[in-house]
């Protein structure tokens, strides 16, 4: 699933050069929420990706750096992704609903990518607010075949479903997380069901400041992992389907 890419500073994943960006109106309940579609031209994508952000009452948005360098790794691997603002965020109407709105405007987001490109696989994920967002939608959805959530502040929610959830799951975290502490991480852990990875970067603090090439390695081991074949298997399903 790996596209040609470019290294950044201290061995950042970039954007791959065949990738184009294109401003998007992600239709939904509420009106039409702004995102960002990053995909290349005249190109069946492998798999999909939606990226969802941090908190929006705390300055998350969809241009977020570890939002950003979360896409651009998932590009590297030959997804096409879609990063969206939440409602009330940037261009997009309404107002911050703690959690329950967003919810349906990452559904909203998931039905545009899947209607672009039908029958590619879906994957879902966030960091931190988005995390969270994505390890509580993710399960509910049939589509959605793959979860990575990014310092998702195990603590703040209720995962409980996570025990009965078959979809496979990543978890990247940094050991010096102070608002979304690897403690809470390590004690719900044990209780969801596999397929499953966690990944602990030592030293990083919840915004991985210097350690985003270490983010993206992890969310790359995991796309290939034996947590992850089952997705790989449905990609080169669909690859093939679409071939014939």
């Amino acid at each position: 699933m790996d596209a040609p890419s470019t290294a950044g500073p201290a061995g950042e994943i970039r954007r791959p050069e065949a990738f184009r960006v294109r401003k998007v109106a992600i239709p939904s309940s509420i009106g039409a929420l702004e995102g960002v579609l990053e995909f290349v031209e005249g190109e069946r994508p492998r798999a999909l990706a939606v990226v969802c952000h941090p908190h929006p009452l705390f300055g998350g948005t969809m241009h977020n750096k570890v939002v950003f360098r979360t896409a651009e790794a998932f590009q590297h691997a030959g997804f096409a992704t879609l990063r969206f603002n939440f409602r009330g965020v940037g261009g997009s109407p309404g107002k911050h609903d703690d959690g329950r709105g967003e919810q349906e405007d990452a559904r909203a987001a998931l039905d545009y990518l899947a209607a672009l490109y039908p029958g590619v696989p879906l994957a879902l994920s966030g960091f931190s607010f988005g995390g969270g967002i994505c390890l509580m939608l993710g399960p509910t959805d049939p589509r959605i075949r793959l979860l990575w959530a990014v310092a998702p502040g195990v603590g703040r929610r209720d995962f409980s479903h996570l025990a009965l959830s078959d979809t496979p799951k990543g978890v990247v975290q940094g050991s010096e997380d102070d608002l979304c502490p690897l403690a809470d991480l390590e004690a719900a852990w044990p209780a969801w069901a596999e397929p499953k990875d966690k990944y602990v970067i030592p030293g990083a603090g919840h915004f991985f400041e210097g350690q985003l090439p270490a983010m993206q390695a992890a969310q790359g081991e995991f796309l290939a992992s034996p947590a992850t074949a089952a997705f790989r298997a449905a990609v080169a399903l669909a690859a093939g389907g679409a071939a014939a």
